[in-house]
C-alpha cells in the first residue's frame, strides 16, 4: 500500500509518498505556497495524484477536527477551511480513502514512532512556525479531547491582557513565539531596531550580540511557562520542541529547560528531557502516513 501523506502549512504544502511494504519514503517533497484556499489545495492534490498511484491520502490539517476525523471545524488560518466536509469532498472526487488529523498531532506521532520521541513512554510536541501547534503521544496513542480537538499547545495564555490573537482570544503563547510573535517581540523590546526574522535573530546571536540572546532567553521562558503546564498535566517522558524556528538549538533549549525545572512539578521533571525534534518539515506528512498504517491495525509502539 501507498500512501499520500499531505501536510497544509502556512507557508508551504509539504508531502511525502510512503510505502508501507518497506516501511520508509519513496519520494518527498515541497510546494512553496501562501495559505491555500480549498480550491488551491485541490489543484495541487489533482497535480500530485497526477503523478503518482496511490492506495490511500492523508491530509494533516492546521486546524481543529471532529471526532470521526471527517470535517475541518476551525482552521484560523487558512481561509475558508472553517467547517467543510474534506474527508467526503476528497473521496468523492478522488475515489480514494482518505484520512485526516491536526498537522501537529500528525507530527507528534511521527517524533514518537521514528523521531526524538522514539523508544519513550510518551512525548509532548511543540512546533513553532508561522503558527504555534501541539501534539501529545502517551503509550503510543495520539491523546485527542472528548469531541476531537485539544492539543492546542500554542493557545496556553502566558498573558491574560495580551496581544489579540486570531482563535479570538488573547495573550496565546502563540503570539509571542511564533514567527510574527517574535518579529513583533524583537520590535517591542528594541524599537531602534529593524524587524528581523526568528532566522535573523538566531545569527546575531551566534555571532555575540547581547540583545538578540536576550531576545532568545525572553522567548525560551516564555515556551517554558507554557511547557511547564503541559508536564504538569500530561507528565510525558520528554518535551520535543520542533519548527522552523526550533532551528536557533540550545540558545532556545536552555532557557526553556530553566523555567520548566523552576516552574513545573519537581517529582515530575527529575527524569524530564527537552529535545529538539528530529523530523524536520515532513513530520506532519510522515506522521499521517504512519497514523493512515495505524488505522489499519499497524502497532508501531
Amino acid at each position: 500500500m501507498k500512501i499520500l501523506g499531505i501536510d497544509v502549512g502556512g507557508s508551504s504544502i509539504k508531502f511525502v509518498l510512503w510505502d508501507e511494504l518497506i516501511d520508509s519514503i519513496i519520494t518527498q517533497g515541497k510546494i512553496p505556497f501562501q495559505p491555500p484556499t480549498l480550491n488551491q489545495f485541490f489543484s495541487i492534490l489533482n497535480t500530485l495524484l497526477s503523478n503518482f498511484k496511490v492506495d490511500k491520502i492523508g491530509i494533516a490539517v492546521p486546524g481543529t477536527l471532529d471526532l470521526n476525523r471527517e470535517y475541518s471545524i476551525f482552521v484560523p488560518n487558512l481561509q475558508d477551511w472553517n467547517s467543510v466536509p474534506l474527508k467526503f469532498l476528497i473521496e468523492n472526487e478522488y475515489k480514494i480513502e482518505t484520512g485526516l488529523e491536526n498537522d501537529a498531532n500528525s507530527a507528534a506521532y511521527a517524533e514518537y514512532v521514528l523521531g526524538s520521541g522514539k523508544n519513550t513512554n510518551g512525548i509532548v510536541l511543540l512546533t513553532l512556525g508561522t503558527g504555534v501547534g501541539g501534539g501529545v503521544v502517551l503509550h503510543g496513542e495520539l491523546m485527542v479531547g472528548a469531541n476531537g480537538g485539544g492539543a492546542e499547545l500554542g493557545h496556553f495564555c502566558i498573558d491574560v491582557n495580551g496581544f489579540p490573537c486570531n482563535c479570538g482570544s488573547n495573550g496565546c503563547l502563540e503570539q509571542y513565539v511564533s514567527i510574527h510573535g517574535i518579529k513583533r517581540l524583537g520590535e517591542l523590546l528594541d524599537p531602534h531596531r529593524r524587524s528581523l526574522s526568528p532566522q535573523e535573530w538566531s545569527e546575531l546571536a551566534d555571532k555575540g550580540d547581547s540583545f538578540a540572546k536576550f531576545l532568545w532567553e525572553k522567548i525560551g521562558h516564555y515556551i517554558g511557562l507554557g511547557v511547564s503546564s503541559y508536564v504538569n498535566i500530561f507528565h510525558p517522558s520528554k518535551v520535543v520542541i520542533g519548527g522552523g524556528i526550533s532551528n536557533a538549538g540550545e540558545k532556545l533549549l536552555n532557557p526553556i529547560r530553566h523555567t520548566v525545572q523552576k516552574r513545573a512539578f519537581k517529582s515530575l521533571v527529575s527524569d524530564l528531557t527537552i529535545e529538539k525534534a528530529l523530523l524536520g518539515d515532513f513530520a506532519g506528512a510522515i506522521g499521517i502516513s504512519l497514523l493512515s498504517i495505524k488505522k489499519r491495525g499497524k502497532n508501531y509502539e
